[in-house]
């Protein structure tokens, strides 16, 4: 069926230029048609996530470079599938997905396709069959917080069970699946927030729950075999002294400060996610059968991206936030 030049058109968040996350622009762009491989998604759901904030204000050139602008932001997306490429037969319209690009292909980390906007084409590499016990749309603010804490613990830390993890930052997007993975997978599980979120760190399976705040994580000296460090900054000072000779230490934020890395043995690492089928299936079988909880504590919509990303960047929120796109 022949398509009008209007049915080819879709809303879109584009940033004109880098800067504060009043940047935001709405406007009508190009939709894209999926090729070989692919699916065009009719967007449901995604979410903002630290990622999104650093390559709006121009501190991840190499993800985001100047010369692509304006850029189309966004790493989460859900919904359905509208079309579908050549050699797609798995896949179908009408089938509910969730997952999130990856970089382009034939380079090391640059990325255009972004989900602040009604569709996107996705790779079948990059989905997975949307969890049915959440609405479609929440299910957007799961691939990549997920993603990092799964493989920030179980591919990059190659946490084991039994060990001791600490998840600094643990009430945040990633941390609070982080927390629940660990707990999940047989560690013993101590996690950092604000003190008012301590609570929460424990009905998702923290065994210590720590005020940042507070002089507690020096009690912890020597005692880790993994932490999560999703906070970066000045708790990096702490994650290293919290880990045990051997331990290792997975940073989301960003690569170990020089100044501190030990040589005592201990290794760090670079949590990378990883959006595939596998992975993703298994997390909406956890979310399915209740071995997983999605925490959404903000709610906005396509046109209030920038809002959402200034309450992320102000802290304190609790899990994810959430941008509907559709319904």
């Amino acid at each position: 069926m022949h398509l009008s030049n209007a049915a080819k058109k879709m809303k879109a968040m584009m940033l004109p230029q880098f800067g504060g996350s009043d940047q935001f622009r709405l406007e009508e762009i190009e939709r894209p048609s999926p090729g070989r491989g692919e699916v065009l998604v009719r967007i449901a759901g995604t979410s903002v996530n630290p990622v999104d904030a650093k390559g709006r204000a121009g501190e991840l050139p190499q993800l985001f470079p100047a010369e692509r602008l304006p850029l189309l932001l966004g790493f989460d997306a859900s919904g359905r599938i509208e079309e579908v490429g050549t050699d797609v037969t798995d896949w179908q319209p009408g089938d509910a997905v969730y997952g999130f690009p990856g970089a382009d292909p034939g380079t090391a980390m640059v990325y255009s396709r972004g989900t602040f906007a009604e569709y996107i084409c996705l790779r079948v590499d990059e989905i997975a069959a949307a969890p049915k016990s959440i609405p479609l749309a929440e299910a957007g603010a799961v691939p990549l917080a997920a993603m990092t804490a799964w493989h920030g613990l179980m591919t990059q830390g190659e946490m084991q069970r039994g060990q001791r993890v600490l998840i600094q930052g643990g009430s945040g997007g990633v941390g609070h699946f982080a927390v629940q993975f660990a707990h999940r997978l047989g560690a013993t599980v101590y996690a950092t927030a604000s003190g008012r979120n301590t609570e929460f760190l424990r009905e998702l399976g923290a065994e210590v729950a720590i005020d940042y705040n507070t002089d507690q994580l020096q009690e912890l000296a020597g005692q880790m075999d993994l932490v999560l460090d999703l906070a970066g900054g000045k708790s990096e000072e702490a994650s290293w002294a919290a880990l045990k000779p051997d331990g290792m230490l997975v940073l989301a934020a960003g690569q170990p400060n020089p100044g501190l890395a030990r040589s005592l043995g201990q290794r760090s690492r670079f949590a990378m996610a990883q959006s595939t089928p596998d992975d993703l299936g298994r997390v909406a079988r956890m979310l399915d059968d209740q071995q997983l909880r999605l925490t959404i504590s903000g709610h906005f919509a396509l046109e209030q991206v920038g809002e959402a990303q200034a309450q992320l960047e102000r802290g304190g929120s609790r899990g994810k936030l959430l941008v509907t796109v559709s319904q």
